[in-house]
């Protein structure tokens, strides 16, 4: 529901190394576009998708050690605790810290929580 209440604001990516396999059978449906990383510098290739959708415009979530530098190079970066837990080394290059991803997702749909979030 919330995806697809994002879905006409803004383009949504799905951007993962797919560790179990099960991805795109989940999303079928959803409105996003999915990119399946594999094998390398998962960091690095996560990194260069950010780039090429125009990092300024991006906001990027994530929990896992190769997500950090998606998460420094995008616009806005938002690093997950979840039940698996985050790396360090993610939350570090995040910008906001959320310990779910419907947290991560309400904040783009009610912006006015960022506000308050971001202000220094």
């Amino acid at each position: 529901v919330l995806l697809h209440q994002l879905s006409p604001k803004v383009h949504l990516h799905l951007v993962t190394g797919d560790t179990h396999g099960t991805v795109a059978t989940k999303v079928a449906g959803l409105p996003l576009e999915l990119h399946i990383v594999s094998s390398g510098r998962l960091d690095e290739q996560k990194e260069a998708i950010v780039r090429s959708l125009g990092a300024e415009n991006v906001v990027a979530i994530g929990n896992g050690a190769n997500d950090r530098l998606m998460l420094r190079t995008a616009l806005l970066g938002i690093g997950l605790i979840q039940k698996e837990g985050g790396a360090p080394l993610a939350l570090h290059e995040a910008d906001i810290l959320c310990l779910s991803i419907v947290d991560a997702l309400e904040l783009l749909i009610y912006p006015s929580r960022l506000q308050a979030t971001l202000r220094n």
